[in-house]
């Protein structure tokens, strides 16, 4: 999974999914929710055509039951109105593998607000003033 996330822009991108997640799944990263393989294909190649460069860094892997707990670090670098964001967001991806080992249930928790949202123009400025008067 590291492999996949670390470069949305690899030319294999669409294979490593399809290498990664189960025909039927559950897919949540806090931003969207999927049920198919076909619709994360399609949502992860959107995001690929969206960003200039991802990196991803595995912190550490924890298991408990049938689920695996990885903790992790995200680096993306998008264009808004012709400018170049880089974002930094910490999370956890909670995994559970089928018998073939593919993933039938990831479900991500990270802050969106401060990772993505709080770098988009008039979003941003209403968080930020939002903030302010807490």
């Amino acid at each position: 999974m590291e492999m996949l996330f670390s470069d949305l822009k690899h030319p294999d991108l669409e294979q490593r999914i399809r290498r990664t997640y189960a025909p039927s799944l559950y897919f949540n990263d806090t931003l969207r929710t999927y049920r198919t393989l076909e619709e994360v294909v399609d949502y992860l190649l959107e995001t690929a055509n969206r960003v200039t460069e991802t990196k991803a860094q595995f912190e550490e892997i924890s298991s408990s039951n049938e689920s695996y707990f990885i903790r992790w670090k995200m680096i993306m670098k998008f264009s808004v109105n012709g400018e170049t964001i880089e974002t930094e967001s910490i999370g956890v991806s909670q995994i559970k593998f089928d018998s073939s080992g593919k993933v039938i249930f990831h479900q991500d928790f990270w802050d969106n607000t401060e990772g993505f949202f709080r770098h988009l123009p008039l979003v941003g400025y209403v968080l930020d003033k939002t903030i302010q008067k807490l």
